[in-house]
């Protein structure tokens, strides 16, 4: 058995721990948030449901294959209406197009194929170009790229913990990809 795929397994049912324990924390949104979240929700046509919550968090995250729940963190209550939309396009982008069940599918390769090095390379730019794609749908439907990437930027420049939770919710801002990611957003021969 190798070392390595035992630690990396490891970690990730510590996320998912985690994931259990904060989503038995996180509570509805039942203020003007929802209103957003539901407009959003019919702009993008997400069909079934979907639980919008809110937890401690820092960055705003999407889990669950059957049931399926969007969380933003409780400092969503100050943002302005322009990055809350922007936000929710973004993780309900990830609803429709049922990027935790493409992830799950992806774990289960790595976990079977553990030896094979292309295998996790696959996973690991199946999770980059995830967040591409989610891109492209806030700027297809309307929010000024400009617009965008100042959000995107506000929020990662804002996390403060280091925990390995909140280093699962910043795997769409490391360094490498995130300015990938605001270049492409703001080159509009990109798609």
């Amino acid at each position: 058995v190798d070392p390595l795929a035992e630690w990396l397994a490891a970690g990730r049912k510590i996320d998912r721990v985690r994931v259990f324990f904060l989503a038995q924390r996180a509570s509805d949104v039942v203020d003007a948030r929802r209103e957003v979240f539901t407009r959003q929700l019919l702009r993008l046509g997400v069909e079934g449901p979907v639980r919008f919550v809110e937890a401690d968090l820092e960055l705003p995250m999407t889990w669950g294959v059957v049931d399926v729940v969007v969380a933003v963190p409780f400092s969503s209550r100050e943002w302005p209406e322009e990055r809350l939309e922007a936000v929710l396009l973004h993780e309900l982008a990830h609803v429709r197009r049922r990027d935790t069940l493409t992830q799950l599918l992806a774990q289960l390769a790595c976990a079977a194929y553990w030896f094979h090095p292309l295998v996790w390379l696959a996973a690991r730019q199946l999770r980059v170009l995830r967040e591409y794609a989610c891109d492209d749908e806030v700027i297809t439907h309307g929010v000024r790229p400009s617009s965008y990437a100042e959000e995107l930027l506000h929020l990662v420049q804002n996390v403060k913990r280091r925990d390995s939770l909140s280093a699962a919710t910043l795997a769409m801002a490391r360094r490498s990809h995130f300015k990938e990611r605001l270049l492409a957003m703001l080159d509009p021969a990109v798609r």
